[in-house]
């Protein structure tokens, strides 16, 4: 996988991510604090997702400035297929905040700090460089956390 797929598939991946949270949004919405909540990060993981596709632009301007970038697509395309089955399950809804949490938890451990740190590990300078900006900028596990704490509400890792 070249860089240019690379930065395609992640952000395919950070806009299911972004869908899920949405359906989240939607499920919550008559509970201001919690469907903020989710807004926010759908508006981070869009954020995420219009980056990837600005570093795409610029493979595409300047692919001389990115060098080759060979990456095990396994990695990102398990990840693009759970995102994409995940989707489905919750198009029904999820039964409670708690749950939706859980989701969300295992969303950014499994998938984000754990796959896309691999990439960081396996990649090249500058995919290397990409997805350590694309992960320090926002902490989602740790806000997911915080949530959870702060209305009582108990997941893994908190």
């Amino acid at each position: 996988m070249n860089t240019l797929e690379v930065l395609n598939i992640a952000a395919k991946i950070e806009r299911k991510i972004a869908a899920i949270y949405d359906i989240f949004r939607k499920e919550f919405k008559d509970e201001r604090q919690i469907s903020s909540f989710w807004e926010t990060l759908v508006n981070e993981e869009e954020a995420h997702a219009g980056f990837l596709d600005a570093k795409s632009v610029m493979v595409r301007l300047k692919p001389d400035i990115f060098g080759d970038t060979v990456v095990d697509s396994e990695i990102l395309e398990q990840s693009l297929s759970e995102m994409e089955d995940l989707e489905k399950k919750m198009i029904n809804g999820v039964t409670d905040f708690s749950a939706a949490l859980s989701i969300a938890l295992k969303i950014e451990t499994e998938v984000v700090e754990k796959r896309y740190n691999k990439l960081i590990e396996i990649g090249d300078p500058v995919i290397k460089k990409i997805f350590a900006d694309l992960t320090k900028k926002h902490d989602h596990v740790e806000r997911i956390v915080l949530v959870a704490n702060e209305l009582g509400v108990k997941v893994p890792h908190s």
